[in-house]
């Protein structure tokens, strides 16, 4: 049985707290009308830049991967803001 790409994410998460590869996990919370079925979409991405599942396709996906470069380098958990164009927004302006 093939595993769900939730499961696949999971597991790699798992490993990078038991000391494996780092990755970093973009889940989708809030989408424009219309577009509601994306929330819950989820990308990971290694540090190297390889891309496990999809938030929208196009350039909010791409906007991520290129923020989860700088990422990893705070080594930290952070919400970042992000436009529907992947264009960077201050949490108030996200809402």
């Amino acid at each position: 049985m093939a595993e769900t790409l939730a499961a696949q994410i999971t597991d790699e998460v798992m490993q990078a707290l038991d000391g494996g590869p780092p990755v970093l996990v973009a889940t989708l919370i809030a989408a424009p009308s219309g577009q509601e079925k994306l929330i819950g979409a989820k990308l990971r991405v290694r540090d190297a830049g390889a891309a496990l599942g999809a938030l929208d396709g196009g350039p909010l996906g791409a906007a991520v991967s290129a923020e989860a470069r700088e990422a990893f380098r705070r080594h930290g958990v952070e919400t970042v803001y992000l436009a529907p164009d992947g264009s960077r927004l201050g949490r108030l302006d996200a809402e």
